[in-house]
């Protein structure tokens, strides 16, 4: 069995305005499959993890790679998933999408907690290649 999954982050086409983001393990077996995101409206935003592969989705528009992640660190990505602060007071705040200009977003925060746990190695120069890809598209409009 491996013993690394690969980490991307997920973009669903959305009936509104904006895509949805989500941040996909895609571990070794089926219930490794993971995808972290939030759900919900404004001001009632909640976390939700998922067993689930993002790439069956027929709503997927983008699937982009960040890294290989040990397969011991799975559980340490789903625990700073739930613990993104979600802030839910905000008015016209979008948790689900990378909408300008309202920072932080649950999956670059949730990135730059990875990175401070060890998960991701933010000094890894392809690691930083495609996490640039990813907040080049930052915008999320559909």
């Amino acid at each position: 069995m491996p013993t690394t999954s690969k980490l991307h982050v997920a973009i669903y086409g959305n009936s509104g305005m904006f895509n949805h983001w989500s941040l996909f393990v895609e571990g070794p077996t089926e219930p490794q499959k993971m995808i972290f995101h939030v759900m919900g409206t404004t001001k009632m935003y909640r976390y939700e993890k998922r067993i689930s592969n993002a790439r069956n989705s027929a709503t997927l528009v983008e699937l982009m790679y960040l890294c290989d992640v040990d397969n011991s660190k799975l559980q340490t990505i789903e625990d700073a998933a739930k613990d993104i602060t979600l802030h839910n007071e905000r008015e016209n705040y979008c948790w689900e999408c990378l909408q300008a200009p309202s920072p932080p977003y649950y999956v670059l925060d949730l990135l730059e907690s990875l990175e401070k746990k060890d998960v991701l190695d933010p000094n890894d120069p392809k690691y930083n290649e495609n996490k640039a890809a990813v907040m080049d598209k930052e915008e999320g409009m559909t």
